[in-house]
């Protein structure tokens, strides 16, 4: 009879821990909101790598609710726009991203939105900003030689 003791006791200290589950499930949603913007730049990374643009362009939105995190998601949303061809929030997005502190990717992306509107003399400045944090960046290094050339100007070091 005693042997079957520890079973019961093990029995409900197993049904103890099973609806110990749904508060378990009430505090998931904490953690959730707590992890939600690194989680919505994660997948909007995910969509952008994949050509999924208006889905990574909806992750990058959520995530400019959270307060920690809006650097990353503007600098996401400029990459979006830049690459669906929206200069306007391209640049928009990309000043937002280096208002916070973002910086050396939303400046390149500045870059190449002044390059594209041809404003050719402001986007070799942001590209030698780039350079002089980054010297090595070969993608902010061309597209300096090509604003420079543009500007009718001799490549030069930045």
């Amino acid at each position: 009879a005693d042997a079957g003791r520890p079973d019961r006791a093990a029995a409900a200290s197993a049904a103890s821990a099973a609806l110990a589950v749904p508060r378990t499930r009430k505090r998931a949603p904490q953690v959730a909101l707590r992890s939600s913007a690194t989680d919505a730049i994660a997948l909007g990374r995910g969509h952008l790598k994949n050509g999924r643009f208006e889905a990574a362009r909806e992750a990058f939105t959520a995530a400019t609710k959270s307060g920690r995190q809006r650097g990353a998601a503007f600098l996401g949303l400029a990459e979006v726009e830049w690459q669906l061809g929206q200069l306007g929030a391209a640049r928009q997005h990309a000043q937002e991203a280096v208002r916070r502190g973002v910086g050396l990717h939303a400046k390149l992306i500045l870059g190449n939105v002044h390059f594209k509107l041809k404003d050719f003399a402001r986007a070799a400045a942001l590209y030698r900003e780039v350079l002089a944090v980054q010297p090595g960046l070969q993608e902010a290094r061309r597209n300096l030689a090509a604003a420079q050339q543009q500007l009718g100007l001799r490549p030069a070091s930045p």
